[in-house]
């Protein structure tokens, strides 16, 4: 009988006791699942991990992380977000037991057979330090509590009723709509990023965080998340075009692309390219944790050409929606903390996206950020006459969110209204980082090539 086992993983690299994490004991783990089923072969074991787990290793255990993670062993969730509701629709949709030594109090309405007894879906574990082995015992047993192996062997498990399809499932039906191409290597997608780096970014953020220090960071994490999303059979495959386009603190240009080998006028790199530039930094900076790789540096300095930005993002998405019509289009993330200095964005905001493949318009998302988070505003459908004037113009910039990704946007557990625009205003740090994996959403979608 064909079993599947999902894996808490973070939750079991940590030992309570000491207040520490040893990727040895998950490595430990998956060996006594696999010995539990007795690795006929038959077995499907699947591993979550969250994004925050590297920064708990060693810099030996991180290596082990990183390499398990390329060979897709291990699945990494997206930075900022839990791993819990990953865990927990996975083990839905595939009918699978759960190992973790979490009670998942969070999330028992909107998933009861966690705790529905003698169900034999969820299964802790104890680690004997000596021995470096695992025992598995059910929880929330009718009885006395069954260990793993004899779970594996119950044929008729207490199944629970199926959700709708996966959303992940669902975008890749190319007759769903618009926004709804799926992404392969023959039909890529593109990811644009707009770095405000004028003078104002050196001020201080979140968590005495110096601004250009943190946006610089949750953009280089996202660069590593795509990369990890890319990849396939230990390589990573060019499902994503990517430019990074800095604007501010570059002297009389104003604005840099700020790929190693890219220049404005051919920003765009490969995923498949990208990945062999990364920097991978010893320790972490003083403006704010370094990412494991790193792409782009913190600047601070100058005016905020942000018009000048959009005519040279606009001249690229130009050229490339041209090759590219069968793909989902391009999306471009604007993160500012001020107005443009060289004019209203929105004439050259609308001609960007205005550029469309078969599938839809290109996409701009714009996340203003704030130390002051007063009358902060969040995916919103409209302004009302309160709203000042650069909010104002940042939100008619804005895209409205595709119904695609506002649906996926909820599996990430981020609710975004109907007539929503991709529009964040004093914005805090999770809501940029949210924002970020909102938009790059559909390369995390299984490609069907």
């Amino acid at each position: 009988m064909q079993s599947r086992i999902v894996v808490d993983g973070s939750v079991l690299c940590g030992d309570d006791a000491r207040k520490t994490f040893d990727y040895d004991r998950l490595l430990a783990a998956v060996r006594d699942i696999r010995d539990s089923g007795g690795g006929d072969g038959s077995l499907t074991i699947k591993v979550f991990v969250d994004a925050s787990l590297r920064w708990k290793l060693s810099t030996s255990d991180k290596k082990k992380l990183e390499s398990d993670i390329t060979s897709g062993l291990v699945e990494q969730t997206p930075a900022g977000l839990p791993a819990d509701p990953f865990i927990l629709r996975w083990a839905e949709s595939h009918d699978a037991i759960v190992v973790t030594n979490d009670l998942f109090r969070d999330w028992v309405t909107e998933f009861p057979w966690i705790s529905r007894p003698g169900s034999g879906r969820f299964v802790s574990g104890l680690y004997d330090t000596q021995l470096k082995k695992w025992t598995f015992l059910e929880r929330h047993a009718a009885g006395s509590p069954r260990e793993l192996s004899l779970l594996l062997k119950v044929e008729h498990r207490t199944t629970v009723a199926k959700s709708k399809p996966n959303l992940i499932e669902r975008f890749l039906d190319p007759s769903s709509g618009k926004y709804k191409r799926a992404i392969t290597r023959m039909n890529p997608t593109a990811v644009i990023f707009l770095l405000d780096q004028s003078a104002s970014m050196n001020e201080v953020w979140t968590q005495q965080y110096k601004k250009s220090g943190a946006v610089a960071s949750f953009v280089n994490d996202a660069l590593y998340e795509l990369v990890l999303a890319c990849t396939r059979g230990g390589g990573v495959r060019p499902y994503v075009d990517i430019a990074v386009l800095g604007y501010g603190g570059h002297g009389s240009t104003g604005v840099r692309s700020l790929l190693s080998g890219t220049t404005t006028e051919r920003p765009f790199l490969s995923i498949s390219s990208l990945v062999e530039l990364a920097r991978t930094p010893q320790q972490t900076t003083h403006d704010a944790s370094a990412p494991f790789a790193t792409w782009i540096d913190p600047v601070a300095d100058g005016a905020t050409p942000m018009n000048q930005v959009m005519a040279i993002a606009e001249a690229a998405v130009s050229s490339w929606v041209k090759t590219h019509d069968s793909s989902f289009p391009p999306i471009i993330f604007n993160i500012t903390d001020g107005d443009s200095t060289d004019g209203d964005p929105s004439e050259s905001a609308s001609k960007l996206t205005q550029h469309a493949t078969a599938d839809g318009n290109t996409l701009l998302f714009t996340a203003h950020i704030s130390a002051n988070a007063k009358d902060s505003l969040h995916y919103p459908e409209f302004l009302d006459a309160k709203a000042d004037a650069l909010a104002r113009t940042m939100f008619t910039i804005s895209s409205h969110v595709p119904e695609s990704l506002r649906l996926m946007a909820r599996e990430l557990g981020i609710s975004i209204p109907p007539a929503a625009r991709g529009f964040l205003y004093n914005a805090s740090a999770s809501e940029v980082v949210g924002m970020l994996n909102v938009g790059t959403a559909p390369t995390r979608a299984d490609p069907n090539s």
